[in-house]
């Protein structure tokens, strides 16, 4: 039996797709149905599954001798399998050549409905990423949030919490249910945002890694992946235009806190691709409810965001230099309500909305009372 979970927007399966499918059960682990070895022995490291699989792969080129070689593994595990003991098979399953895994799941939509057998695919490692690639971060850490870490090489370029409640995981047909409806509408903005493949002629896909602590369970970390894989874009390079996910995600180990942006705040200089480029704050007003220096805080940790918003303006312009103004105002749950320009001086519209809609995306600790006002400005050159 596959646990169930709620899935809204993974792929139904039609037939069982040609592919070994790893199993745990009762704290076994099994290969198509035939018992392999404890799920302790391959969390350390010593399970026959690892030969198993190769075996099993050899097998399926012996019998398709014009085919490319398998590398594509089924996962059906428990979906409250602790997340390290779930990394672990896949750890197996990468290092027997299948660098592709599909989690196998009894998708439940909505109250009422049949549940149905869906695949949801995953990387089953985390590749380097190179010097200027951009990688979003999704780490499940903390009971009340999400951590959202856009990094680009080494450098972390912003950093954003979604607030979870706990409204968002309930029962229903003999299953958790995980609503990540607002994390995936997050990770969409995000992506609109920031992300390195947005044109439609360009068929490669950004890269997501969900991370997650030592007590999470796999139902979560496959409900996060779901919600990243809701982000969809067209691509038009084939014979027919189609609707791809926006990224491809894998499934990472814990994470240690993420640091600040990884240049001083001192100086204003984010970043390396221009480091002669100057980010600073300006002046800021803040009422009631807030400590300003929180808010300064925040704002200062996802400068890196209104950088790539200057840098865009840059390849116009060369020489755009200027100071943008913003209103907003901060709501009781901390959510950003109305940024908007207020009176800027950069001479390029599109960089001051880009730059807005950053700090519509930021998320505040909840203030003492009533709504908070902001004024923040933010100067920026060219170098």
């Amino acid at each position: 039996m596959v646990d169930g979970v709620n899935l809204p927007y993974a792929t139904d399966v039609v037939d069982m797709v040609d592919a070994p499918i790893v199993g745990v059960r009762d704290g076994d682990v099994y290969l198509d149905g035939t018992h392999i070895d404890s799920l302790s022995t391959v969390s350390a490291g010593k399970s026959r599954l690892r030969g198993a699989l190769e075996a099993k792969r050899n097998d399926w080129q012996r019998l398709h001798t014009t085919s490319q070689p398998r590398a594509v593994a089924v996962l059906q595990l428990p979906m409250d399998l602790p997340l390290r003991d779930a990394h672990a098979v896949l750890h197996e399953v990468f290092a027997a050549g299948f660098s592709e895994t599909s989690f196998m799941v009894r998708n439940i939509p909505r109250a009422g409905d049949e549940p149905r057998i869906a695949l949801l695919p995953v990387d089953a490692v985390v590749r380097a990423p190179a010097a200027d690639e951009k990688v979003l971060h999704i780490e499940i850490r903390r009971a009340e949030k999400y951590v959202l870490i856009w990094k680009q090489g080494s450098m972390v370029v912003s950093v954003l919490d979604v607030p979870r409640s706990a409204e968002q995981e309930f029962e229903r047909g003999g299953a958790t249910v995980y609503d990540m409806t607002p994390l995936a509408a997050k990770v969409q903005t995000e992506w609109q945002m920031v992300g390195a493949h947005r044109d439609p002629a360009d068929a490669e896909l950004d890269r997501a890694v969900v991370q997650f602590d030592k007590d999470a369970k796999l139902a979560q970390a496959i409900a996060a992946i779901d919600a990243v894989r809701k982000s969809h874009r067209p691509v038009t390079t084939g014979p027919e235009p189609k609707d791809v996910s926006t990224f491809r995600v894998a499934l990472s180990e814990p994470a240690p806190e993420p640091p600040p942006p990884s240049s001083p705040f001192g100086d204003g200089r984010i970043g390396q691709s221009r480091t002669s480029i100057s980010v600073r704050p300006g002046n800021i007003s803040v009422s009631a409810g807030l400590p300003p220096e929180v808010v300064q805080r925040i704002i200062r940790q996802n400068f890196g965001r209104f950088r790539l918003c200057y840098e865009n303006g840059l390849r116009n312009n060369p020489d755009l230099a200027g100071m943008v103004a913003i209103k907003l105002t901060i709501n009781r749950k901390g959510e950003v309500e109305n940024a908007v320009n207020d009176h800027s001086a950069l001479p390029d519209p599109s960089v001051v909305s880009c730059i807005a809609r950053g700090f519509s995306n930021l998320s505040f600790p909840q203030p003492d009372h009533g709504d908070v006002k902001v004024r923040y400005e933010i100067i920026f050159n060219p170098g």
